[in-house]
């Protein structure tokens, strides 16, 4: 009996059991193929750190170190394993020739490091993740480089500066498990030893990176908080295996997370439509059900009847969308598996993905069941009177044609959303989800590709910036370089920032080793979540992830290092920030504890509009004037840095775009479907009194884009307040919390509702256009 019952509802309501099952398979495979990229991502990187014999802890430093000092921390600390210190060849991008470049790779902005490989962990892997072996004449190149350069095996790599040249030829692709990154702003390049040599020949600039592997139970936090206590080299950034990692995921990551929330989305439309359409079954088949229960079958059996269908359609949805998820992952992953390789095996993606599918099938089961009991609870006396669907507003019957200038078919869209506005709840409501689910994404995508978005990276919104190399023998160029700048009339404003490590100590507590940039930080403000740069001597900011170490808010009071003293400071500011590890710090003047870092000079072109041809220009120049100093441009800044994590964003965001416009023309096709076989009395009235065809079907279209326009104004509401919320909760374990979206308008407020105009459209009319061909008959009104 439920078997023959099926069977009749799905061929009376295929269209609807066909939208039903495009939005399951699609909530199923966003679900699914989020998850299993998660799951692949976190398996490769795990396969490839193990693979790399990855450090816990790396501190890098300038100058010599003294390695018998460190041989004598490390036996006395228990929780050491191993360690070493590497020395590294740093070079900039204008020293550097890649293939058949015929200029040297001036627009990098990442430092390029010249190693030897590591005799027994922090291994630099092939693209077999076996460790790179090279002979003198040959080099392994990060896999960055080969990606950017198109570089193939054999090609050449020079290093060319004022002492010689050095040409290599390019042996293997590098994976590295602390550089591969492109939030890491320096690559290493495996080079045999003998060439090491010559390299340090020809480029003074040495760095060390002092490496330790600590025991599985070991405390990274407690163990870098001794070698600082023992005031070990500390001149530059350290980092630890969880920042490694979570590094390592970020990038590709992104894709993951967006597809699980374009999932959740998915689901609630999904979760909507399934109980507006077993609504409208029920009040279809309310005669029906009058007589069922009238001859006595119980509510039990009803209610299985109504849940058959549309478990059978949930499961076949969770099947197909599982299928096709096991074949999107790989694809979604291809780019990421280029910097780790491949997980162990698919044993864990598999699960996955099945896991994901079953917890969709599993909610949309439970939310049928629930929505299925009304059918059951349907007294036999109100089934068999049929009642209308919705309540009428009163109010708007006083609106008459005669009265109306509008057009007829505006004029019948219009006033059944008036005289029923409670039957069209559930479109409104899910246009409004689905809008959002389009907007927010985008975006995104459109903040992190502007160069604004670079405030968030603890760096100003300058136009663009000159870097001055370390170790060059020339301590004076920052302030030679700075002196020409505040003479340049092509720039209209400029400051010079230095980045030392110094030790700040909380009003209680032990004092912390962080990154301090001194300078003029008013000109060029990052994003700061309160209170303002520091603009006096006695003042600080500190990024949001310090001051929660520090238990620290705007007007406490810090002792920062100065010299061999210490000094007060009050916090004025706290500001976002994603690099460093998110550990930074920012004051005014000057500040004397330690070597510097770096130094930038950020600066603004002068005239109202950003021109790249005058960056460019202006760039270029400096770069000839003052040796060794580099530069680039804000947007080239964000492309290097930013770039591999921008196009799989990128990725995603066209994966929700296609699903949602998708999904959109699916359910206004439903909504038209179930509104038509609602009003076929109706509408076969109009026919018979000879209204055209046309009438008909556009009343339906204009009740449907009236629904869109209104979703699509609050979706793009909710996408400006709690879109924003959401990608500051992503980002805020990186120490952003607070994203400001950044829409593009012409995309935003005009491609996007157009877009979902012309699927509503198309969709509306296809479905009205075949429920009105045939003429009406007389049974039908």
């Amino acid at each position: 009996m439920i078997r023959r019952l099926l069977a009749g509802d799905l061929r009376r309501g295929l269209g609807a059991s066909l939208v039903l099952l495009g939005l399951f398979f699609a909530t199923t495979l966003l679900a699914a193929g989020g998850a299993g990229t998660a799951a692949r991502l976190l398996g490769a990187v795990d396969g490839f750190f193990a693979a790399a014999h990855a450090p816990d802890v790396v501190q890098m430093t300038s100058g010599d170190v003294d390695t018998a000092r460190i041989a004598e921390f490390a036996e006395s600390r228990p929780e050491v394993a191993d360690w070493m210190v590497s020395r590294a060849v740093v070079a900039t991008g204008e020293k550097l020739w890649f293939g058949d470049a015929t200029a040297p790779d001036s627009a990098s902005v990442v430092d390029h490091y010249f190693v030897t490989q590591s005799p027994d962990f922090d291994l630099l892997l092939d693209l077999d993740n076996a460790a790179v072996r090279v002979e003198p004449g040959q080099i392994g190149v990060p896999v960055s480089d080969m990606l950017r350069h198109g570089l193939r095996i054999g090609d050449p790599v020079r290093v060319h500066t004022w002492a010689g040249e050095l040409s290599l030829l390019v042996s293997s692709f590098v994976r590295d498990a602390q550089m591969n990154p492109a939030l890491v702003s320096s690559k290493r390049f495996v080079v045999a030893p003998e060439d090491l040599r010559r390299l340090e020949g020809l480029i003074p600039s040495a760095e060390h990176l002092i490496e330790f592997r600590l025991q599985p139970e070991a405390s990274t936090t407690e163990f870098m908080d001794a070698y600082r206590a023992a005031g070990l080299p500390q001149s530059g950034p350290a980092v630890d295996a969880a920042l490694l990692r979570t590094m390592a995921f970020l990038g590709e990551g992104l894709v993951a997370v967006v597809l699980l929330l374009v999932s959740l989305l998915l689901l609630v439309i999904g979760i909507i439509c399934l109980r507006f359409a077993v609504a409208s079954a029920v009040h279809a088949a309310s005669r029906e059900l009058g007589v069922l229960r009238a001859i006595g079958a119980p509510p039990g059996f009803i209610s299985r009847a109504f849940a058959a269908k549309y478990l059978l359609l949930a499961g076949a949805g969770a099947v197909l969308g599982c299928s096709a998820a096991l074949l999107l992952v790989p694809v979604l992953t291809e780019q990421a598996l280029l910097y780790t390789g491949p997980p162990a095996g698919p044993g864990a993606t598999l699960l996955t993905v099945s896991l994901a599918s079953a917890a969709m099938f599993g909610i949309v089961a439970v939310s049928c069941l629930i929505s299925v009991r009304a059918a059951g609870r349907v007294p036999p006396s109100e089934a068999l009177r049929h009642g209308a669907m919705g309540r009428s507003a009163g109010r708007w019957r006083r609106w008459s044609l005669a009265r109306s200038r509008v057009p007829v078919t505006w004029y019948l869209g219009v006033r059944e959303l008036q005289l029923r506005p409670r039957a069209y709840l559930v479109p409104l409501g899910v246009f409004t989800v689905a809008a959002f689910l389009l907007v927010v994404p985008v975006n995104f995508l459109t903040t992190v590709s502007s160069p604004g978005f670079v405030q968030y990276l603890g760096v100003g919104a300058s136009q663009a910036r000159l870097d001055a190399p370390l170790g060059s023998g020339d301590p004076g160029l920052p302030e030679r370089v700075i002196a020409r700048v505040g003479a340049d009339p092509r720039i209209a404003s400029a400051a010079l920032l230095t980045t030392s490590r110094c030790a700040i100590r909380p009003a209680s507590g032990e004092a912390e080793t962080s990154l301090v940039t001194t300078g003029r930080h008013d000109l060029f403000p990052v994003s700061y979540l309160e209170g303002r740069a520091p603009s006096a001597r006695g003042e600080v900011a500190l990024s949001v992830l310090n001051a929660a170490e520090f238990e620290a808010a705007v007007g406490d009071t810090l002792r920062v290092q100065e010299g061999a003293g210490w000094r007060d400071a009050a916090v004025v500011g706290v500001y976002q920030d994603v690099t460093s590890g998110g550990r930074t710090a920012k004051t005014a003047g000057t500040l004397s504890c330690g070597d510097a870092i770096w130094v930038t000079i950020p600066f603004d072109a002068a005239g109202t509009r950003e021109d790249p041809a005058v960056l460019d220009g202006i760039i270029s120049d400096y770069a000839d004037a003052f040796a060794g100093l580099r530069g680039y441009s804000m947007r080239e800044y964000v492309s290097q840095t930013l770039g591999p994590s921008i196009g799989s964003l990128d990725v995603a965001v066209r994966a929700s775009l296609a699903v949602s416009t998708v999904v959109v023309a699916l359910i206004a096709a439903m909504f038209t479907g179930i509104l038509l076989a609602r009003d076929a009395a109706a509408n076969a009235a109009l026919r018979a009194l000879g209204a055209p065809v046309r009438l008909v079907r556009r009343q339906y279209l204009v009740r449907l884009i009236a629904l869109l326009l209104a979703g699509v104004a609050l979706g793009t509401l909710l996408a400006a307040s709690l879109g924003e919320a959401l990608v500051s909760g992503l980002m805020s374990v990186l120490g952003a919390p607070s994203i400001a979206l950044r829409p593009d308008p012409l995309i935003a407020y005009l491609a996007l509702p157009a877009l979902l105009v012309a699927a509503v459209s198309v969709a509306t009319l296809i479905v009205a256009r075949f429920a009105t061909a045939a003429r009406p008959r007389p049974t039908e009104f």
